[in-house]
């Protein structure tokens, strides 16, 4: 389905036609959880983990991306700013932290590390505190969800701002670059840490930094509604952009951690989304999948189950015949978590009405 956004728009873009095909967005997010996946299915088979890190920044940039379109500017000014940036948080808390808390409990019960690192996780503030074990301690795939706390929190802020003190597209994209190229060079001074705790966490956790991901996300969200980009299209572009996709995976075997995504994952990122936000040409081929439509919006679920349930199999066999039966076992588990989830948000919408 397409969604016209007009009636969202401010008055500065309304007249700019921008329609967004939110079912090749959902693929773009089937196709970033199945990097994650694999790059944490090393020990079944030989995959890199920076594939897994370049999709979580990814997903930083799409949240950011979908802020921007979804943003309803008279009803931010009606509610205030406190008031929306409270709505913003307990939205995402409602939606988010049920599934989150149940698996926590699983990984307690499994995985028991410290008192002090429950409570962290408990209040999803784990990953604040400039230590990596802490922000790994139990699920470690939850550091996402904490450091995006931060985004949903600052969401409706970042968004009003673009919208009101950024009128040309010109601007957007030298803001844009000069995230860019703060990006690289945060990648670059802390590449030597790496090894480090501090490194790690700099590079790959810190929600600080994360949070110019989401912001560049906000920002070309914007440069794609003032521009009205789903208007260019183009086929050689669009298998372009799939190659080199698949190349900076390639290059991941060749440079060492870091290195990769300050290259190319960021420009990447953009390309994918407009050309899947778009939903033409090359790319309408992967939207006819139903599959990867449901992957894309069970992808929560997947990211919070699958690293558990892969190191409980891992330790016991790492065959690839475990691995399939592992991977079922995961979108399993995602599957009816996520209908305990849509049925309890029915329950409600239902309830208030």
């Amino acid at each position: 389905y397409t969604l016209s956004l007009h009636d969202a728009l401010p008055i500065w873009a309304m007249r700019k036609k921008c329609t967004i095909w939110f079912d090749g967005l959902q693929v773009l997010r089937a196709l970033l959880f199945i990097l994650v996946y694999l790059s944490h299915s090393g020990k079944f088979f030989n995959t890199y983990p920076q594939w897994g890190r370049g999709a979580v920044y990814a997903f930083f940039v799409l949240s950011g991306f979908l802020a921007a379109i979804h943003f309803d500017r008279e009803q931010y000014r009606k509610d205030g700013l406190i008031k929306s940036c409270f709505h913003s948080l307990v939205k995402r808390l409602k939606k988010y932290y049920p599934v989150y808390f149940f698996f926590l409990l699983i990984a307690v019960l499994t995985n028991f590390s410290s008192w002090t690192n429950f409570i962290k996780c408990l209040f999803l503030v784990q990953s604040y505190f400039f230590d990596s074990a802490s922000a790994l301690s139990f699920n470690w795939p939850c550091w996402f969800l904490s450091s995006m706390m931060l985004c949903f929190l600052l969401e409706p802020i970042l968004c009003n701002l673009s919208e009101k003190y950024v009128r040309g597209g010109a601007k957007i994209f030298c803001i844009l670059l000069i995230l860019l190229f703060l990006s690289f060079w945060g990648m670059h001074w802390n590449l030597e840490m790496l090894e480090t705790g501090i490194g790690y966490y700099l590079v790959y956790i810190c929600p600080y930094i994360r949070l110019l991901d989401f912001i560049a996300g906000i920002l070309f969200g914007q440069l794609y509604i003032l521009l009205g980009m789903e208007r260019f299209s183009n086929d050689l572009v669009d298998l372009a952009i799939i190659v080199g996709f698949a190349f900076q995976l390639l290059l991941c075997k060749s440079f060492p951690p870091g290195v990769q995504y300050t290259i190319s994952w960021m420009p990447v990122t953009f390309a994918l989304i407009w050309i899947f936000a778009k939903n033409r040409g090359v790319i309408k081929g992967f939207t006819r999948y139903n599959f990867l439509k449901h992957i894309g919006n069970i992808s929560f679920e997947l990211y919070i189950t699958h690293r558990l349930i892969l190191l409980f199999v891992s330790r016991r066999d790492t065959s690839i015949i475990s691995w399939a039966v592992t991977t079922f076992i995961v979108f399993f588990v995602a599957e009816f978590s996520y209908r305990i989830r849509e049925l309890s948000g029915n329950n409600g919408r239902k309830r208030k009405e």
